[in-house]
């Protein structure tokens, strides 16, 4: 045992700096990683891809609404429920159907485009399986 700094005169270790009382932990072999297999996602509908499906349907969702609304409005329907009266409606300064139109259309083409954009510039989104079911 002569001038080994690391042994006491008991026997036991005592740690060399630098190191741990711990160092045999990482010594230990690991067991393997479980074997797994990335697949990509698919689609949600199987007649529409997600990538149509994410750019169209706000626009198609939009526009039943607003048509939804529109008709409520134009025919008068639930006129209890108001929260402006006739008289308020026509008061107040007016834009064209079509001028709301024409503007919704513009902002829902850019919307589409950098929607595009973006899922184009992602990769495709992806899904595993390990061999073991988890």
């Amino acid at each position: 045992m002569g001038n080994d700094s690391s042994i006491l005169a008991d026997g036991s270790a005592m740690a060399v700096p630098g190191t741990s009382f711990n160092h045999t932990l990482f010594e230990t072999a690991l067991p393997p990683l479980p074997t797994f297999s990335l697949e990509a996602q698919p689609d949600l509908f199987p007649w529409v891809s997600d990538f149509w499906l994410n750019l169209l349907l706000p626009v198609v969702v939009y526009w039943v609404l607003s048509l939804t609304f529109h008709a409520i409005d134009v025919n008068d329907w639930f006129p209890q429920y108001r929260l402006h009266t006739p008289e308020e409606i026509t008061k107040r300064n007016h834009v064209s159907r079509f001028e709301v139109a024409r503007d919704v259309i513009l902002q829902q083409i850019i919307q589409v485009v950098t929607g595009a954009l973006l899922a184009l510039s992602e990769p495709p989104e992806m899904i595993g399986k390990s061999a073991e079911g988890l």
